[in-house]
């Protein structure tokens, strides 16, 4: 190896030794504040884990935060969605009042277990709404694109750590 390639060598290792040290940092300050996860959270936040995808969710537990959820937003980064936390299982129907996007929408059972899927569901189908055919007690809201992305189908399981 040449002096020119040896100098090149040190400083390629110089700046992949930075960059780790970088996003470590990054990682260690957000460390136990989900909150900063996603920026511009109102509510509280859950990690959803769906096959091989993750979701940072804002947890809507409320009636009044539920009844809003997603509508009159602009949109959803990816990774990102709205997890709806009811009091008890039930047949839940979601509209698309007030969006701006289409979404992905998936109901869950007390166990986190799938119980309904809606992908795509565009605003312009509003006023349907669209209502799983068994009792579920969350609803999440995501991206187009995640049910197929994380292979999610009706009786898979997710995770969810934040609630």
């Amino acid at each position: 190896m040449n002096g020119k390639n040896l100098i090149l060598g040190v400083a390629a290792a110089i700046v992949v030794v930075a960059a780790i040290i970088v996003a470590q940092t990054m990682v260690s300050e957000n460390a136990g504040s989900p909150a900063t996860v996603i920026e511009s959270a109102l509510l509280p936040v859950a990690m959803v884990q769906a096959g091989p995808v993750l979701l940072t969710a804002e947890v809507a537990s409320t009636p009044e935060d539920r009844a809003k959820g997603l509508g009159g937003r602009s949109g959803l980064a990816t990774g990102e969605g709205m997890l709806l936390d009811f009091d008890k299982p039930d047949l839940y129907g979601i509209w698309m009042k007030n969006m701006q996007f289409p979404l992905d929408i998936i109901w869950l059972d007390t166990n986190l277990m799938v119980v309904h899927i809606e992908s795509s569901v565009s605003p312009t189908t509003y006023p349907a709404v669209f209502k799983p055919s068994s009792p579920a007690k969350y609803v999440l809201e995501a991206p187009v694109g995640f049910v197929a992305e994380s292979g999610l189908t009706v009786g898979a399981t997710v995770g969810i750590s934040g609630i």
